[in-house]
């Protein structure tokens, strides 16, 4: 392969030589496969302002500012700053507006609680850092009202459902969904009711058998038998 000069505007690399490919040369074409940009630099020393903003794509100040960078599992975009790995919401909001008020801890992103058309879960909401009008420190009372406002469809909640049915912990699919664990097993029970006369819902695996016990107080309780299995409620693993 002949060598040439790197065809990026104002960079003199050279190309045809092992590690180069697409006319570029190797640090331009490694940039490329870090950040998807030729000309992208991955991480900016010094000026952690600058850094941040490196990973937002901003618009206009009534629109989402998405972070573009790492997530963690929730899908909130997280940032490396004075050795610790923060929430890049909480951290735009405490760095342009101030500390986050104790008597209301809870960052709520009022961009998906306006916006009706969302389907909930994990959505592209949860990585917006618009401190100026998408962002809005509520109690966690306030936070789980506006966790339940969230109208999951009918097809979201069921695919849930399977997923809880097949084995995944319902606490993940709570994360997940951007919800408290009590209110996903609410959703749950409108799917797998109750059985009458029990405080405990239907196992999700069928295979265990259950036999009706009375405890001290008189109060009905379930005993599974076989291998113990996650229910909504408390149960009693009979040996």
């Amino acid at each position: 392969m002949p060598q040439g000069t790197c065809s990026v505007l104002d960079c003199d690399g050279i190309t045809g030589i092992p590690g180069t490919a697409r006319g570029w040369c190797m640090k331009c074409y490694q940039r490329w496969q870090r950040t998807g940009d030729p000309t992208g630099i991955k991480r900016i020393f010094g000026d952690i302002e600058a850094r941040f903003w490196s990973h937002v794509d901003r618009r206009g100040d009534d629109e989402c500012w998405l972070w573009t960078a790492s997530v963690d599992s929730g899908g909130y975009g997280t940032f490396g700053v004075e050795g610790k790995v923060r929430k890049a919401h909480s951290w735009v909001y405490e760095h342009y507006v101030g500390p986050i008020p104790k008597d209301r801890p809870h960052l709520d992103h009022a961009c998906h609680t306006l916006d009706k058309t969302c389907a909930g879960g994990m959505c592209f909401h949860r990585r917006c850092v618009n401190y100026l009008r998408h962002l809005e420190p509520v109690t966690g009372k306030e936070n789980a009202q506006r966790a339940r406002m969230t109208k999951f469809t009918d097809e979201y909640t069921l695919s849930l459902h399977a997923r809880w049915m097949a084995g995944e912990r319902a606490k993940l699919l709570a994360v997940e969904a951007g919800t408290t664990l009590q209110y996903l097993y609410r959703l749950f029970r409108a799917v797998t009711p109750y059985e009458p006369g029990s405080y405990l819902g239907k196992s999700r695996a069928p295979a265990a058998s259950a036999s009706s016990l009375i405890t001290p107080d008189s109060r009905p309780l379930i005993a599974v038998t076989g291998q113990p299995q996650e229910l909504p409620g408390l149960f009693v693993a009979a040996s």
